[in-house]
């Protein structure tokens, strides 16, 4: 059997399946990816096992928790293309797109905005995908609702090419609501409900393997845990590790040799049980029950022998650190922000404005520009231009950015390129009375063309300025003849 062939799945089935709609925890499912990764020596996160992760390990919901907390908390303004600057309030009310403003100030009754921007960086940060949900009166009308849509409570199935979506089916308690794909001149590839009164809208992270699986598998995002599912393994492994240790006193391992020689029944089920309840993390710390003692000498009795443990079997410590390391640098999470150890005030304000820099607004430039590519035609006339404006976040509103911001502009206000007024506007000082839209530069820069022009500029107006004082004509000569 071929690698593919063993992945490749009927066309009639769905690329994801799940035990519950709930994504629920339990310590057995948690694992259960694990275990295959280590026999089949490959693994691929499903939505269900990322939520797991985001659920029960501390590190991977902290650091999803900082991007998806500091996303939410910023509101989009209307960003103008054209002209490559943000509309002021009053500008922004006059146009259609001010309408997806306002439906995201009040999505539905359910969640507010907050909670919902929330939700879509959440989903986004551990499952690689996002599903937006509309409902409106007709398939063209402004919506009522815009809603999140857990992706664990999705299926995806290919169309017959096995390249394209066929149809997304959404699950509502025991009831399943099918989106079907149509193609519009001025919206593309939508996916509705058959009445088309719902709709739905997916943005999904980059797959690696999209277009090369052969099994659909690809027609949803990347999980971004899934590069450092062995980190999450090691760090769940080693605290289960500990915690057995001190629910057992932290007291040290050992051998316990019996008499008489166990028959070969026995000595199976003690290999059995040595297996099941002697192995692995969740039972470091527990008491090895073997036979070997001859039974002319020594009977029935037992005797135990106490195992130490060295350096490496203790090296959990440094293993939980790495680990959690690992985890919050590939999330984007500096350490000032989540070490108290590494940081200080200084670092602090730093790390904050590299986590917005490097993870909130690269992440607000994918969702924002998907967001009103979905909304925009249905606030639009048809023969409106519905390019231009775009909603964005104004890197200027984000407080944790004004260090980085005038580090920025006072960079630029000293190549002396701006005129005085434009650099009082970019530190929000009103403009001068007078002299203030004039660029200036040092007096003793000149072209290096024009240096003997510069002498000769030099000699008539040390003339000028000695005749004001009263030097006589031969005086003037005899100057300008010393400055040559």
């Amino acid at each position: 059997m071929k690698f593919f062939d063993f992945f490749s799945k009927n066309k009639t089935k769905p690329i994801e399946t799940k035990s519950d709609g709930t994504c629920g925890s339990s310590l057995a499912s948690l694992l259960l990816g694990y275990y295959y990764a280590q026999n089949s020596k490959w693994q691929w996160l499903t939505t269900y096992t990322a939520f797991k992760y985001y659920a029960n390990v501390s590190p991977v919901w902290h650091a999803v928790s900082l991007i998806a907390d500091r996303f939410s908390s910023i509101f989009p303004d209307v960003y103008d293309k054209q002209k490559n600057r943000f509309l002021t309030s009053d500008e922004a009310k006059k146009l259609p797109i001010y309408g997806i403003l306002k439906l995201l100030e009040n999505p539905s009754l359910d969640e507010s905005s907050m909670q919902l921007l929330k939700s879509y960086a959440t989903s986004y940060e551990v499952t690689g995908d996002i599903f937006i949900m509309v409902k409106s009166v007709t398939e063209n009308s402004k919506p009522v609702t815009l809603e999140y849509i857990n992706p664990c409570d999705i299926q995806v199935y290919e169309d017959d090419s096995n390249i394209t979506v066929g149809k997304y089916q959404l699950k509502r308690g025991i009831n399943f609501i099918y989106f079907y794909p149509v193609e519009d001149k001025k919206y593309g590839t939508r996916y509705l409900t058959r009445d088309k009164r719902w709709e739905l809208y997916h943005i999904r992270n980059f797959n690696p393997n999209r277009g090369m699986s052969n099994s659909g598998s690809d027609l949803r995002g990347m999980s971004p845990l899934n590069p450092i599912y062995i980190e999450i393994e090691q760090h769940i492994s080693a605290n289960y590790s500990n915690r057995s240790t001190l629910e057992k006193g932290v007291r040290l391992s050992g051998l316990l040799q019996v008499g008489p020689q166990l028959t070969p029944e026995q000595r199976q089920q003690l290999k059995k049980q040595i297996e099941q309840q002697h192995s692995g993390s969740d039972n470091a710390g527990s008491v090895l029950i073997l036979d070997g003692l001859d039974p002319q000498s020594e009977g029935l009795k037992g005797q135990f022998t106490q195992l130490s443990i060295n350096n490496k079997d203790m090296d959990f410590a440094n293993l939980l650190k790495m680990d959690k390391r690992q985890i919050y640098n590939n999330l984007g999470s500096p350490l000032p922000l989540v070490e108290g150890e590494s940081q200080t005030y200084s670092n602090y304000q730093h790390a904050d404005a590299i986590l917005y820099t490097g993870e909130v607004l690269p992440f607000a430039n994918i969702f924002y520009p998907e967001l009103t590519n979905f909304l925009a035609p249905r606030f639009y006339n048809s023969s409106e231009d519905t390019s231009r404006y775009v909603l964005a976040i104004d890197r200027n509103k984000i407080p944790a950015l004004d260090l980085v911001n005038s580090e920025i502009d006072g960079n630029k206000a000293k190549t002396g390129v701006f005129t005085f007024d434009e650099v009082r506007n970019m530190f929000n000082y009103p403009a001068l009375k007078e002299g203030g839209n004039v660029v200036y530069q040092p007096m003793n820069l000149v072209p290096v063309a024009t240096t003997e022009n510069s002498k000769q500029i030099n000699k008539e107006r040390l003339a000028e300025l000695m005749k004001l004082k009263g030097y006589s004509q031969a005086e003037i000569e005899q100057k300008q003849k010393e400055v040559e």
